[in-house]
């Protein structure tokens, strides 16, 4: 995959148990949000932490890479969910309010 040139700095944060929702704009295949997920439940394991629900959106522009992102993407924990959907953020915007992910 393609996210080993991605230095996980400050990636600690998402692990945080105030962290509810993630944004990956531009998610592309998910290599980088795989690796996010992966991250945080290391870093909950390696804490002793039995961890909290977080949702990660993906988002890209692309359908072709939301179906491999959805087909290889896999959440390493039962309280990390993961959302992969098309959208044109530049165009119309995320589905989402402006304080949603805050």
């Amino acid at each position: 995959r393609k996210a080993w040139y991605i230095l996980p700095l400050e990636w600690d944060k998402f692990a945080e148990p105030g962290v509810s929702r993630i944004l990956d704009l531009g998610c592309g295949d998910g290599d980088v949000t795989q690796r996010i997920v992966d991250f945080i439940a290391n870093c909950w394991r390696d804490k002793g932490y039995k961890g909290h629900r977080i949702d990660l959106y993906g988002y890209d522009l692309n359908p072709s890479r939301i179906v491999n992102a959805r087909t290889h993407c896999k959440s390493p924990h039962p309280d990390i969910h993961l959302h992969f959907d098309v959208c044109d953020v530049v165009g119309k915007g995320i589905p989402h309010s402006d304080q949603y992910f805050h």
